[in-house]
């Protein structure tokens, strides 16, 4: 499961070591780290962790192929057609990665599941903490005329609601604090319109899985 603070490094890292089991690669997550940094255009993950590289404050503009293969050849657990399975798995990740829905899906999982409690019998309890442009970009999916609503949690308002009335508040860093059913529905939705949606999402928690799996 992905902790906040969380970087791009992790949460791809934790998607390609989780792809890469889905289809029985045996990939550890230190070497999806350094898979994922490689596609980054740095040469070693700990280029990244102490700062140096680029993509140690930002996202990569690009997946660099030239440094992943190079990174993935060194792999002596894996026989050829693994490795080539872990680079092809890698370039999806980055390619998702760039997908505004599956973004915004990986981002707002994290936060939900970090933010809130997990009850047993009520579900996510409490209030997911988000930056001013996280519920601007969750506000216009669920604004969209092509938003379904409620594929996840019956509320009763839309979800829109919850993040038209959210507003920062400076005791918590300027975040702002959002009903976590409207932010569970835009996740579902986003969800059933990715095409690695579910999997990637339940990586975040596995209580995620009865609604996200029946919007998909």
């Amino acid at each position: 499961m992905l902790r906040k603070p969380s970087s791009w490094v992790k949460r791809y890292s934790a998607h390609v070591a989780g792809r890469a089991e889905d289809v029985g690669v045996p990939v550890v997550y230190s070497h999806a780290q350094e898979v994922v940094s490689a596609g980054g255009g740095a040469k070693s993950y700990a280029a990244i962790k102490t700062g140096g590289h680029p993509a140690a404050t930002s996202m990569p503009s690009g997946y660099d192929a030239e440094q992943s293969e190079k990174r993935v050849s060194i792999c002596a657990n894996l026989d050829r057609s693994q490795k080539e399975e872990l680079l092809r798995i890698s370039e999806a990740v980055f390619e998702d990665g760039e997908n505004p829905n599956t973004a915004l899906a990986w981002l707002l999982a994290e936060h939900l599941v970090n933010d809130c409690e997990q009850h047993p019998s009520e579900g996510f309890v409490g209030s997911v903490l988000l930056t001013e442009e996280l519920v601007q970009r969750a506000g216009e999916v669920a604004s969209s005329d092509e938003f379904s609503d409620f594929l996840y949690e019956s509320l009763p308002w839309p979800s829109i609601a919850p993040l038209a009335y959210a507003k920062p508040d400076k005791s918590i860093d300027g975040h702002c604090m959002v009903e976590p059913g409207a932010v569970l529905n835009v996740i579902a939705y986003l969800v059933a319109n990715c095409d690695h949606g579910v999997e990637d999402v339940l990586r975040y928690s596995k209580r995620l899985a009865p609604g996200l799996r029946r919007a998909h």
